[in-house]
């Protein structure tokens, strides 16, 4: 019962930071697709995704989650401590966003479609799409990492993944979006907001000290999800 009262409060926060960034995005984060356009999709110029420079590490059984702003503060910190920890301990291991964009380009081309890489503008977030299509007939596909690291809520059993990406394809030359979803591996989003995929049990990790011990297991649960996303965004799911 507790750990599904922590995981209902926690996606009701979830929920409530993607209404507040539904507010000001000027791309939709939902977009359903119909048939005649998912079959007029036949060649796409995937953006490469950034690379994640640190992880989100939260602990919401921590004693400072329930001290204000002080103890918040003093949670901040002890959650860069760990991030930092772990990449320390990662080797450059951690490649989620290569991944993420090589497996798009592998599961779109499975379905006949012919995917091709662009970069990334330095600019962020995107405004203007319409300079990335590298042909007149190529839509352009963009999934980024919204969210990556672990979590370990009131009542579980201890931490556990969590990788969010938001994708949306737009039309070829254009910033018009024919398709637009959000993706959580590991942790179970709001179901209004995300398409949820469960992560592989091996990757729980009772303590941080556990995680730490095991890291090497734990960047490669990131990966692994990163590649399960990349698997489900090809597949286009309203």
């Amino acid at each position: 019962m507790k750990y599904a009262c922590g995981v209902s409060l926690l996606r009701s926060m979830l929920s409530v930071v993607v209404l507040m960034l539904s507010a000001c995005a000027s791309f939709p984060n939902q977009k359903p697709i119909d048939q005649v356009a998912r079959k007029s999709v036949t060649n796409v110029a995937v953006v490469s995704a950034t690379e994640p420079t640190k992880l989100e590490m939260i602990n919401t059984k921590s004693p400072g989650m329930f001290f204000g702003l002080v103890g918040g503060l003093i949670e901040q910190s002890a959650s860069s401590n760990r991030s930092a920890a772990i990449m320390g301990k990662s080797g450059g291991q951690l490649q989620a966003g290569r991944i993420l964009t090589d497996s798009l380009v592998q599961a779109l081309r499975s379905k006949s479609i012919e995917a091709q890489t662009v970069a990334r503008p330095q600019a962020q977030p995107i405004s203007d799409y319409r300079a990335l299509s590298l042909g007149g007939e190529q839509a352009v596909l963009d999934a980024s990492i919204e969210r990556i690291g672990f979590i370990s809520l009131i009542g579980s059993g201890g931490y556990v993944p969590v990788l969010q990406v938001k994708a949306r394809l737009l039309k070829p030359n254009s910033n018009d979006v024919l398709w637009a979803n959000q993706f959580s591996y590991g942790l179970e989003g709001a179901k209004d907001f995300y398409v949820n995929l469960p992560y592989d049990p091996r990757y729980s990790f009772a303590t941080f000290e556990d995680l730490s011990a095991r890291s090497a297991e734990a960047i490669e649960a990131l990966n692994v999800g990163a590649q399960a996303i990349a698997q489900r965004i090809a597949e286009m799911p309203n």
